[in-house]
């Protein structure tokens, strides 16, 4: 008698499928072409974007924090990423930046754009 897959009255598969292309190898990006390592390291020198500012306290490294799209949404690095400590500002910011830029002031957006003009200027690029 041969075995029943359980939801069917068909026979259990008896081998593992075969794949036709192989799965994405652990630890790449989805949108490598919209990566700038050297970018992000550099935005990582920076202070937090609130430092100094209303009676924040920096917690942790400073991280590159999103604040058009996510990473996850195929977001670019320049031009898109502020500095911010990683348990005070970015836990704030993530996912509501337009509340964020109103309950502290300051307008993270207009920093992300101006931040790829100053890297160009320290690195040689412009």
């Amino acid at each position: 008698m041969t075995r029943l897959a359980w939801n069917s009255t068909m026979p259990a598969p008896t081998k593992r499928m075969e794949r036709k292309t192989p799965l994405r190898a652990r630890g790449g990006s989805l949108f490598p072409k919209r990566r700038d390592r050297s970018y992000t390291e550099w935005i990582k020198t920076l202070p937090c974007v609130l430092f100094g500012k209303l009676d924040h306290v920096c917690d942790g490294p400073i991280d590159p924090c999103h604040v058009f799209r996510t990473r996850a949404c195929a977001a670019y690095d320049r031009g898109e990423v502020v500095p911010g400590c990683r348990f005070g500002m970015h836990r704030k910011q993530e996912g509501r930046t337009e509340a964020f830029i109103a309950e502290t002031g300051v307008n993270v957006r207009l920093i992300a754009r101006a931040l790829p003009q100053l890297y160009d200027e320290e690195v040689g690029r412009g």
